[in-house]
């Protein structure tokens, strides 16, 4: 429904974001699993969409949120990239590892066949 609202209303994006009333959130890969996120990604496509991610993304997930051949995903969060006071919620600086390991993981991402090649998907 969201890609058809997004089509309608003359829009370039379409966004899919788990968040919730409750932090961390629960990982929007979680919620939707590979097979759903490849599906929307693709649905938005063929309607000259692009496709954005939001939602407590962890490393485990970055594979395939990656392979779905969405546009972008949001990373900004105590999850992945920085550290978060437990007893108020705010967020700190960044941490500059994690950043490291997230770009090294993104480069081997770049190596793979469905990222290299999105069009082996198509049938």
């Amino acid at each position: 429904m969201g890609i058809e609202i997004a089509k309608k209303g003359d829009f370039d994006k379409v966004t899919f974001d788990g968040t919730a009333n409750w932090y961390p959130s629960d990982p929007i890969m979680e919620q939707l699993g590979y097979k759903n996120s490849l599906k929307l990604v693709h649905m938005a496509h063929e309607k000259g969409l692009l496709t954005y991610f939001s939602a407590g993304f962890r490393f485990k997930h970055l594979t395939d949120i990656v392979q779905t051949g969405t546009d972008g995903i949001g990373l900004g969060g105590a999850q992945i990239l920085r550290f978060m006071d437990s007893k108020n919620g705010y967020q700190d600086p960044f941490k500059q590892e994690n950043v490291k390991k997230f770009l090294i993981s993104t480069k081997k991402l770049q190596t793979t066949l469905l990222v290299k090649d999105p069009f082996f998907l198509q049938d």
